[in-house]
């Protein structure tokens, strides 16, 4: 059975006071531009899950979820793989003393060798060993078009718990915003899907 981590992403939009559609994007200090996006929680239906990272992400409340857009799966490779579950990384294969250094579920990794059932990953510019059996072999992500129904700002800034804040702003929907971190669907299929979805 292929171990899957699954991801949802969020198209919010709104209209301008113009009548023009735009779409939220937030911009971390550490990474380029993005739209909210994050995991699905073990055992949490997928469209409560999109509905709560949109929340999360944006501080907003109040959001209507217009349309399910698609999904796709990815295959993982070494460059890029995640733990199922929450890890701590080991000094070597088969030792349960650990470095103390604690990965999250569905955090992003990378396999740097194998030995046996075993793996060492990097993460954070360090390394240790973990079961290779709890890495994600597949990525499915699912796409949802959002629409903010309550007065919004321009610009403002939302923190989490144990991250810097982020600014979040809104862009014109047309042209198609340039994202740092979306896949190359967002080049082809979804936007169009998102298009047709704002109307």
């Amino acid at each position: 059975m292929t171990a899957i981590i699954e991801k949802v992403t969020g198209y919010v939009t709104r209209r301008s006071d113009s009548g023009a559609p735009e779409l939220l994007v937030f911009q971390p200090l550490d990474v380029g531009v993005q739209v909210p996006a994050g995991t699905v929680e073990p055992g949490e239906a997928i469209d409560d899950a999109a509905l709560r990272e949109m929340v999360e992400e944006t501080g907003l409340t109040g959001l209507r979820q217009v349309r399910y857009l698609g999904s796709i799966a990815v295959p993982l490779d070494d460059h890029s793989r995640a733990p199922l579950q929450d890890v701590v990384l080991r000094k070597s294969p088969g030792l349960e003393q650990g470095l103390g250094l604690h990965v999250p579920r569905a955090h992003w990794l990378r396999v740097i060798e194998r030995v046996e059932e075993y793996a060492k990953v990097e993460v954070a510019g360090q390394s240790g060993w973990l079961r290779a059996d709890v890495l994600a072999e597949r990525m499915d992500r699912y796409f949802y078009h959002f629409e903010a129904r309550t007065s919004t700002p321009e610009r403002w800034q939302v923190q989490d718990a144990g991250h810097a804040p982020w600014e979040c702003y809104w862009v014109p929907l047309f042209p198609r915003p340039v994202l740092d971190h979306e896949p190359q669907v967002w080049e082809d299929e979804f936007y169009e899907k998102l298009l047709a979805s704002v109307g």
